[in-house]
């Protein structure tokens, strides 16, 4: 809980300090050769004590003034949850009498509150950053190719101008649009319980998302606000005004109001910058009812301290979407490419619902590519030399005196047979769910090898330094 003052935050630390800083003047303004008996006294003994938590917490509190109860608890335990739950009385009574100027954190608060295209681009950021670091075991060929258009991208746009810049554009939105709404149909469970929504509610706005996308000529996402809030307040702009990211709440309205879909449609295109001129237009085109009905719709967003007038006025909010952000891997360049691309114009790029239909259905593969990139990589087993370096147990193999390694070892033989095993499953038309299984089986047998062939070579080291 948080007092407020003066438009500030007061810390309890500061204040004790202050309170201790006056009790210290006054001391030193005591005459010195006068001695006043304390108003109380606690030992405090490093001493070993015969007595149990709760004498001993009984004693303690009873040698301060303000201590006037019993303590009953026979532990330490016992005593803090007696003290904590009493905390919390004294606190709540102290909220219920001064709620002007204390504010209790919203619950759900504390939540992790990261949208599906943020989730989704950690996996590109951690990628770039496991490249820069160069790391010991690369991508498996094939996923090292696929990987390559996330590469430079910032050289790749400019080289290839504005095309290129709406090809990417339409890629990112087409899979930040199903990474959102996958990550709001996890959420759905969790928010219906906390009465953020109903099942008839959700599904209606995913349907009318999808009719709205068909006629705006850009995707449209079902949006949550944060764990805490109910209602998601205002539309989310994302990749260039290409993905609107819409409340559930706002989506449902719309969909029980479609005498106003043109309105929506340009909502969802970008035409207004707040509520107030979603309102405006309505009234203009002589929809005073929907006008009328959508401002008390509005109304659930005002709080104590957030009022009507200010959720109209609030202005919708445009980013540029993670999955740029991540691709780009660059502070400032995305800003730079987006201005040389658009100029001022910050007009929404629409697609044609040929291309929207083709981007959301590579975009599904793409996800899958991104989320399974980190095991796109063989298993690293790392040794330690014995100058204290650490290296691949194959670089070991490779770099061994081909003298001394047998030919005729069969484990050789089956590592060999093994990886182009493994080459041609990864190469197979088998589905993922029938793929994954027995690459895994395959890798860890391989590792298997690799640790019995390079104990082999560690036992010759070892004969061959005693033989010196």
């Amino acid at each position: 809980m948080t007092m407020r003052v003066n438009g500030g935050v007061s810390s309890a630390y500061e204040a004790a300090k202050t309170t201790n800083a006056n009790a210290a003047q006054k001391n030193d303004a005591v005459q010195a050769g006068r001695v006043e008996a304390p108003a109380y006294r606690v030992e405090i003994s490093a001493r070993g004590r015969d007595e149990s938590d709760g004498e001993y917490i009984a004693r303690l509190m009873r040698s301060t003034k303000r201590y006037d109860g019993e303590i009953k608890a026979g532990s330490m335990e016992e005593f803090y949850t007696s003290w904590r739950a009493k905390q919390k009385e004294l606190t709540e009574r102290a909220a219920e009498k001064n709620r002007d100027v204390l504010i209790s954190p919203e619950p759900y608060s504390d939540e992790l509150y990261w949208k599906g295209d943020q989730i989704l681009g950690i996996n590109v950021y951690a990628e770039h950053w496991a490249e820069k670091e160069g790391v010991i075991n690369p991508l498996y060929a094939e996923a090292d190719e696929h990987f390559e258009s996330y590469r430079n991208v910032l050289d790749k746009v400019r080289a290839g101008g504005t095309s290129v810049f709406r090809a990417y554009n339409l890629k990112f939105a087409g899979m930040a649009a199903l990474a959102n709404t996958s990550y709001a149909d996890e959420e759905l469970s969790k928010r219906i319980a906390r009465g953020h929504t109903t099942v008839e509610e959700y599904t209606r706005a995913k349907s009318y998302a999808n009719e709205l996308q068909n006629r705006a000529g850009v995707f449209v996402a079902v949006d949550f606000s944060s764990p805490s809030t109910k209602f998601a307040a205002r539309i989310r702009y994302e990749y260039n005004g290409s993905l609107a990211n819409i409340g559930v709440k706002e989506l449902d309205f719309m969909a029980r109001h479609k005498e106003a879909s043109d309105v929506w449609v340009q909502a969802a295109q970008g035409a207004y910058k707040n509520h107030a001129e979603i309102v405006s237009a309505l009234k203009q085109s002589g929809r005073d009812d929907t006008a009328a009905a959508y401002q008390e719709f509005l109304g659930g967003l005002t709080r104590r301290h957030y009022s009507l007038d200010e959720a109209m006025r609030a202005n919708f909010s445009h980013a540029h979407g993670e999955l740029w952000e991540a691709a780009t891997n660059d502070a400032d360049g995305y800003d730079r490419l987006q201005r040389s691309m658009c100029g001022n114009d910050n007009a929404s790029i629409r697609y044609t619902q040929g291309e929207m239909s083709r981007a959301l259905s590579d975009g599904a593969d793409e996800i899958k590519f991104l989320q399974r990139l980190s095991r796109q990589r063989d298993p690293l087993h790392l040794v330690q030399t014995a100058d204290g370096r650490w290296v691949r147990a194959e670089d070991i193999e490779e770099s061994r005196d081909k003298g001394t390694r047998r030919r005729d070892n069969p484990l050789e033989t089956e590592l060999a047979n093994l990886r182009k095993q493994l080459a041609q499953v990864k190469k197979s038309a088998m589905s993922d769910d029938q793929k994954q299984p027995l690459i895994t089986s395959i890798q860890n047998r391989i590792m298997t090898i690799q640790a019995q062939l390079l104990s082999e070579l560690q036992g010759e080291n070892k004969k061959n330094k005693y033989a010196d």
